[in-house]
């Protein structure tokens, strides 16, 4: 899941072979996602927990991405903490094609790039802008800009004071197939990530973000994020609290410093990390999980 119509059909199936091992993979939590709800809770709250209750119990293991989402299904389906397992997201190759021309013209400009879907309630750009904003009246005005890659779903509203910024300094790309967005990515001096409100996802983004071996700004809202302890053994990332009142002449400086001279990415170092996250290691996880005997 998303969506979370394919256990529903998991169950069906595994009532009709009942000795077929079943492994349920929640990519995103369901019943107790407030932020974003995927049905009306209104009304379906309860079946919501109810079912996804049903799943737990009737799967033989259930795979989540983080610690923090464990914990939290372990608490409400108790009965069932034990099937409960982490394997973290896949980071995939984010090399993009080669053979292709570049993106975008000239070397002179710091380019900065988020991509992914936009949320209002979770993932929103309003201090993205408010901080690139304030970079432009740096001694990077001429040179930075900002790039997002993406669907801006319900948060078209926050460009509207930086009408003008579109086009010159900031760039809406909209969506794009994923060969391109991996060329972006390449292409890109430094990638944005805008942390989620809520503690218990880690946007598998974030790591095909490390993966591609640039440097990373991650802007959270609390250092219960997810992506803050990630990021940790990540020796080019700086993680900033979306905070307004923060962006002091003495910390742009620094996030300037940061864009402007990048520290180095050792990447026989990366890979040694980032191996956690290959395929191997995820797909030795579920056969791992397969082959149990319960």
């Amino acid at each position: 899941s998303l969506p979370f119509t394919g256990h529903v059909v998991g169950v069906r199936a595994h009532s009709i072979q009942p000795e077929a091992r079943w492994i349920v993979d929640a990519g995103d939590p369901f019943c107790y996602l407030e932020d974003t709800p995927t049905n009306n809770h209104f009304l379906y709250r309860r079946l919501n927990y109810s079912m996804e209750r049903a799943v737990f119990r009737k799967s033989d293991a259930v795979v989540v991405t983080t610690e923090p989402t464990l914990t939290t299904y372990a608490a409400l389906f108790p009965e069932s903490a034990s099937k409960i397992h982490v394997i973290p997201p896949l980071a995939t190759n984010s090399q993009g094609n080669d053979k292709a021309g570049p993106l975008w013209q000239g070397r002179d400009k710091i380019r900065l790039l988020y991509v992914g879907t936009l949320y209002h309630g979770i993932r929103n750009p309003g201090f993205l802008l408010q901080l690139f904003r304030k970079l432009l009246e740096t001694g990077l005005s001429e040179r930075v800009e900002l790039h997002f890659v993406g669907r801006l779903h319900d948060s078209e509203t926050y460009f509207e004071p930086y009408r003008s910024l579109i086009g010159h300094n900031i760039f809406l790309h909209g969506l794009v197939d994923h060969d391109r967005a991996r060329r972006a990515m390449k292409e890109a001096d430094v990638l944005v990530n805008i942390g989620n409100n809520t503690p218990y996802q880690l946007p598998s983004k974030i790591v095909e973000y490390a993966s591609a071996g640039k440097p990373i700004l991650n802007l959270i809202k609390s250092d219960r994020d997810s992506s803050v302890s990630f990021l940790r053994p990540h020796p080019a990332s700086l993680s900033l609290f979306e905070d307004a009142s923060s962006l002091t002449h003495q910390k742009l400086q620094e996030i300037s410093a940061f864009l402007e001279n990048p520290r180095f990415i050792d990447s026989s170092s990366m890979d040694e990390w980032l191996s956690l996250f290959r395929i191997p290691a995820v797909a030795s996880s579920y056969e791992a999980l397969f082959a149990a005997n319960g």
